[in-house]
């Protein structure tokens, strides 16, 4: 059963919200002090809470502040009689789920919690799955990052052929490891080789094993990475340097789990799943005869593709707090944070090293500090792959937030039937001001008029 938390100074409100949020079946809690709510959640697990902003001892906003701060997961929607666009952008600003005015419509308040409830336990799903899959070693909240681990948890408990593809530094080793971990071969071997780290001689012998004499230098018998996956997950790294000799070969063992290791006349059969990997467009190099057309579309059975950091921006300022914790308790220093403007800069760079670059950089920025706060001379960055007019975390939470507004004024538009003088005097704004926004939003008011607002 959800559990829901009502506050708000009207003590008639709390009363009424408890009767029809309890007639739903939920488990209600009402307070109407701000500061006897925040000792309610300090104590007890709530799904949403629903609280008025204009409050005499705590009001609405500095207890979502705090709320968040306890319980981040918990959602919060803000309800006040006061309803003005700079209130709403300040609750959403600080993590409200959503914003209603009074007199309250309680069956969009119904409606809204549902949604939020939902939201909660899908971001509890996500953290205990990131967490299941991966230890905490990926970290983000970004669309992209999401669709690749929900393709993890799909394609892991079979023993599905993965390729996996992405810039250099994405994690894909990472993500390789993930798929072995959740897979039914956890419990055996996971082994890794790295098609471009060997000398092209020697990666047979590597992947497939040898028979002593079977060349110089073999004076003894040598198992392959195939044969000690046994049981478990060979991660086959760069795919794409594989010499063609070697492909044909590669695509065999795909087809049939056998190996015939260098020098010998037999074959063994090994019960092995595969997982490769590139930073290189393979159906290009398909094209240009460097890649085998049929080992392409053997090893791309379950693609992943991961995206690269400068499409996911939203997940450098978690990323970063994660680096400086892990290598400030490496170092046993005390990091409280980034000074001003590090973020911004952090924010503004392209990041063609992806996550292993900010890693490396977070890392010598905790070596190099003497202060509790990083400064801005710790990251160097390259003026190349700087991008000063966009991109920035500032600019980001204001893209968030003009995203809201607009929908803020939809929703106005959709209750009021396209009425502009309604819409204006409960925004709190001019009729002109009013047509400007609409007019740069290309929403025409008349589409609205006698639309069904129940």
């Amino acid at each position: 059963m959800s559990r829901i938390l009502v506050v708000d100074d009207e003590i008639k409100m709390t009363r009424l919200l408890e009767i029809t949020l309890r007639e739903e079946g939920y488990k209600v809690d009402r307070t109407t002090r701000g500061r006897e709510a925040l000792k309610k959640v300090e104590k007890n697990s709530y799904d949403a809470v629903v609280t008025d902003l204009r409050m005499p001892d705590l009001d609405g906003i500095e207890l979502l502040k705090k709320i968040k701060e306890i319980s981040p997961h918990t959602q919060v929607i803000m309800i006040t009689a006061f309803g003005t666009i700079e209130s709403a952008v300040t609750a959403m600003k600080e993590g409200a789920f959503h914003y209603l005015t009074k007199p309250l419509n309680l069956e969009e308040l119904k409606e809204l919690l549902k949604k939020a409830i939902h939201v909660k336990r899908l971001e509890e799903e996500n953290i205990l799955l990131r967490e299941e899959i991966l230890g905490g070693e990926i970290v983000g909240r970004s669309e992209g990052i999401k669709r690749v681990l929900e393709l993890v948890r799909k394609v892991a408990p079979e023993d599905t052929t993965v390729l996996l593809q992405g810039e250099t530094g994405t994690g894909k080793e990472l993500i390789a490891r993930a798929i072995h971990r959740l897979s039914r071969r956890n419990k055996g071997p996971y082994i890794v080789m790295n098609c471009a780290a060997i000398p092209e001689n020697l990666l047979e012998s590597e992947l497939f094993g040898h028979r002593k004499g079977a060349f110089t230098g073999a004076l003894q018998d040598k198992k392959g990475k195939a044969e000690i996956a046994e049981g478990g997950t060979l991660f086959l790294d760069e795919i794409a340097s594989l010499p063609l000799s070697l492909q044909a070969k590669l695509l065999r063992f795909l087809e049939t789990k056998e190996i015939q290791p260098l020098g010998s006349e037999e074959t063994y059969h090994v019960e092995v799943r595969v997982i490769a990997a590139t930073n290189q467009n393979l159906k290009k190099k398909v094209e240009e005869g460097e890649f085998r057309e049929d080992l392409y579309y053997r090893l791309n059975v379950f693609p992943i593709l991961i995206p690269p950091l400068r499409e996911r921006k939203e997940d450098i300022p978690l990323l970063v707090e994660h680096f400086v914790n892990l290598y400030a308790r490496k170092m046993n220093k005390k990091i409280e944070g980034l000074e001003e403007g590090v973020m911004d800069k952090l924010m503004s760079y392209s990041w063609p090293g992806n996550v292993r670059e900010l890693e490396n950089l977070v890392e010598r920025a905790v070596v190099l500090a003497e202060t509790p706060l990083l400064r801005k001379e710790y990251f160097p960055l390259p003026e190349g792959h700087l991008s000063p007019s966009g991109g920035s975390f500032r600019e980001e939470k204001m893209r968030i937030l003009k995203n809201f507004e607009k929908e803020y004024f939809l929703r106005l538009l959709k209750k009021h039937r396209g009425i502009i003088s309604r819409v204006a005097r409960e925004a709190g704004l001019d009729r002109k001001n009013l047509y400007l926004k609409l007019k740069k939003w290309g929403i025409d008011p008349r589409e609205f008029r006698g639309m069904n607002t129940t």
